[in-house]
């Protein structure tokens, strides 16, 4: 999405909506289409995570796999910090930044320079969280396919031996 921002920078589009707004249209241009973009991975990451705990169920449930084995612990414990994670920036940060959008863009189409750059300022405060609960959420997530890997060979291994 980075890439979104100075592409529109170059072209230096002039937003009719935005005809009040005197600063620069290619920053809220962009906005749009890199918060669409965002929405559209949100989906996608309900769609991976409910996949992601149907195959937990699937492998670790319904097989009886004790929770105490080290592999299905470290499973289980990634996949809840993933839960958690996504929980956080649904229930928090994008309703926050979404807020703060909307009420930027409002401002600018109204052409109240102040309270635009106010939550243009508030919503930039929430890139440095929003970039790290991203890439927590996208490393608990590795993790959590590291192990069921982990734990499928350690399966593996357990049945080469068990009919030794």
């Amino acid at each position: 999405m980075a890439s979104a921002f100075p592409e529109m920078r170059g072209l230096d589009p002039v937003l009719p909506m935005y005809a009040a707004y005197e600063s620069a249209h290619w920053m809220i241009g962009a906005g749009v289409v890199a918060n669409r973009v965002f929405h559209l991975t949100d989906v996608a990451q309900v769609i991976v995570m409910t996949l992601g705990v149907a195959a937990f169920i699937g492998a670790n449930v319904l097989n009886r796999r004790s929770l105490l084995r080290a592999p299905v612990a470290a499973h289980t414990l990634f996949l809840l910090a993933a839960c958690v994670l996504l929980a956080v920036q649904f229930l928090w940060l994008r309703p926050s930044m979404d807020g703060h959008l909307t009420l930027y863009w409002d401002a600018a189409a109204a052409g109240d320079h102040q309270a635009a750059a106010a939550h243009q300022s508030a919503f930039n405060a929430l890139h440095t969280p929003a970039s790290r609960l991203i890439g927590a959420t996208g490393l608990a997530a590795l993790a959590t396919i590291a192990c069921a890997g982990w734990a499928l060979a350690s399966d593996a291994r357990r049945a080469r031996e068990a009919t030794r």
